[in-house]
């Protein structure tokens, strides 16, 4: 059964349109997520299916009886109740039936009554279906479930962090049960246990979900299906997120080679009706006319567009040694605050490694020794011969508030020339006025941006890089996993982002109270390793396995490709070669008065001949291209 239907949506500011003729059915139980770069407009349109914002045209229609429930990225909820008495509230219909069940009962012992009874049936049936019984046994599970610790029970919601008051808001959305969820950014501000208990979740909830979310290893987990917001329309994709990026790539080549192809044929086309135009014949421009006519019943396909994301590869200015840090017995407090003590690590060049384990375990904390800006209490760490260090900073404090974006970079390289600095900003989606912004008016995204151009001017061959892909949309993460990959020196990230692990690591230290352990591989790998350490009976599938798999079709694919490329190379060669002999054919023909009958005869024959392979060769380059 249909749950909610879109049709033909479009959301306007003005004459600024943010997505036009979206349209999109989702059926009870389907988990939707919601992709598209920053700006696309998902968060409106989540808003627009909560009747929180009013669409310019178009509409959404939601099934009847149905009950739809949103979580905003940006809650600021807050309650002057306690957690327990905000949570435990949601259940206050519930409780209400199970208050006139006592009075009935009180009523039945006073003077039993037919009517009475079959009232209090009634209400003991709806207090089971609404789920009374297991009331507070489903309170303590989601709160648990999410990080909302016993500690916290009894403090005022409006005593709280803002990520704990956003645990909160998800709690009361998930034990309310709505027909249809619809979540922005539900991962924030929760840790990866109580992201994977978000998943189970999802993953067996009944109703309809939409999730907009940067967390691809989440999309994975939960999602059924794709909606991509991308360039003011919609594409629906069915499968996880994974699906989904194989799907569009491969739709995305298909256009774009259906492109090439086209371009080809009417260059190919245009390129024959000068050459028969420069002869200056009858017949040759009787064909230069009928090739004209051919030229104009081709279709022009249009060039497939994709977002503007950014690019850019880190490089190094010199190469370090094999040795590129080694710490012993590094340990750190703040007063009498212990953060963590015995971490003994060694990194060796080209490693990429990740730097896992619980908030507040201290991983930001070492990165910052690492990268200089604090003193550890105990123990030392060394850097390697020739190390050059590169920090990010997941909160941008390297960013000058009140320099402009041009300034910002040019005052940190002073030696790139002017237009350099344009160029290099325009890799990062800096263009135009852009340049001129303060980067205290940045969003998050752009600061991000700006914080990785000038990572990347440093040319350090040692990245330290805390949570970079904090507030960039999925396509920028992937263009920065893909620097990660290509880059030539060493890299140890602090991340969140399991996908973003899966897909860069080669190591991931796991970080806790009592040390650091290592761990060879990615994320998969990892909770391989650990789900042996549990004894579990069917243990996480291995990541490097699957990731040679895919390598291995990789290489496959590209030599399939390679050899098409040379088979069709060698075509255009021959079709150059039988063009060239046709010109200079004609350039005889210039001048008949050099040439015997017999010369004129054969070069006619050849002509001719030449034509026909020519035809041929034309159609043999046709076929191959399609």
């Amino acid at each position: 059964m249909i749950s909610i239907a879109a049709k033909d949506l479009c959301l306007s500011f003005g004459v600024d349109e943010v997505f036009g003729g979206v349209s999109f059915a989702l059926n009870e139980g389907d988990r939707a997520g919601l992709v598209g770069a920053n700006g696309a407009g998902k968060t409106s349109l989540l808003k627009i299916i909560a009747k929180k914002l009013a669409q310019s045209s178009g509409r959404v229609d939601i099934a009847s009886g149905r009950r739809a429930d949103y979580l905003s990225q940006l809650s600021d909820y807050t309650s002057q109740k306690t957690v327990w008495e905000d949570a435990i509230s949601i259940y206050e219909d519930v409780f209400r039936i199970e208050r006139r069940m006592r009075s009935l009962e009180e009523k039945m012992a006073q003077a039993p009554d037919d009517s009475v009874f079959s009232e209090y049936e009634k209400a003991t049936a709806s207090f089971e279906q609404a789920g009374g019984y297991a009331a507070e046994r489903n309170v303590r599970s989601v709160l648990a479930g999410l990080g909302i610790t016993q500690d916290m029970h009894k403090r005022p919601v409006d005593t709280l962090s803002g990520g704990q008051r956003a645990r909160v808001a998800l709690a009361r959305i998930i034990i309310s049960a709505p027909d249809i969820l619809l979540l922005d950014e539900p991962t924030n501000h929760l840790d990866l246990d109580a992201i994977r208990w978000l998943e189970n979740y999802l993953s067996s909830y009944r109703g309809t979900v939409i999730v907009v979310s940067h967390d691809r290893y989440f999309l994975d987990k939960v999602c059924s299906q794709m909606l991509e917001l991308s360039m003011g329309t919609m594409t629906v994709y069915q499968g996880n997120y994974t699906s989904y990026l194989e799907k569009r790539e491969e739709i995305y080549r298909q256009r774009l080679r259906e492109y090439q192809l086209n371009q080809k044929l009417i260059k190919r086309e245009q390129a024959i009706i000068l050459r028969y135009r420069s002869w200056s014949k009858d017949w040759s421009y009787k064909a230069a006319k009928s090739r004209e006519k051919r030229l104009e019943k081709i279709e022009r396909v249009d060039k497939p567009r994709t977002e503007q994301t950014i690019a850019f590869r880190f490089d190094i200015a010199q190469t370090s040694g094999n040795d590129v840090l080694r710490c012993e017995n590094l340990g750190m407090k703040f007063g009498e605050k212990r953060i963590f003590k015995d971490i003994s690590l060694h990194i060796e060049k080209g490693e990429k490694i990740a730097l896992t384990g619980p908030n507040g375990i201290g991983k930001t904390t070492l990165l910052r020794i690492f990268a200089g800006q604090l003193k550890a209490t105990e123990g030392a760490f060394l850097p390697g011969v020739g190390v050059k260090m590169g920090y990010y900073d997941q909160h941008q404090q390297n960013l000058s508030e009140d320099k402009t974006v041009m300034d910002e970079i040019w005052d940190a390289y002073p030696r790139l020339q002017p237009q350099q600095v344009r160029d290099t900003l325009a890799l990062f989606l800096f263009r135009g006025d852009d340049i001129e912004k303060p980067v205290s008016v940045l969003s998050g995204g752009e600061r991000s941006r700006l914080s990785l151009l000038k990572l990347m001017l440093s040319k350090a061959n040692l990245l330290l890089l805390d949570e970079p892909t904090n507030h960039l949309d999925i396509d920028s993460r992937q263009v920065l996993e893909d620097a990660i990959a290509d880059f030539p020196g060493t890299v140890l990230f602090v991340s969140h982002d399991r996908y973003f692990i899966n897909m860069t690591a080669t190591r991931v230290l796991d970080m806790d109270e009592n040390g650091i352990y290592s761990y060879e591989g990615n994320w998969d790998d990892y909770q391989y390793h650990l789900s042996l350490r549990r004894g579990d009976e069917e243990p996480a599938a291995a990541g490097k396995t699957e990731r040679s798999q895919r390598f291995k079709q990789e290489r496959e694919q590209q030599q399939r490709l390679q050899a098409e490329r040379e088979k069709i190379a060698g075509v255009e060669r021959e079709i150059e070669r039988h063009e060239n002999r046709v010109a200079e054919i004609a350039r005889l023909f210039e001048d008949p008065a050099r040439l015997s009958p017999q010369q004129l005869e054969e070069l006619g024959r050849e002509h001719r001949d030449i034509e026909k392979e020519l035809a041929r060769l034309l159609e043999e380059w046709t076929e191959m291209m399609s």
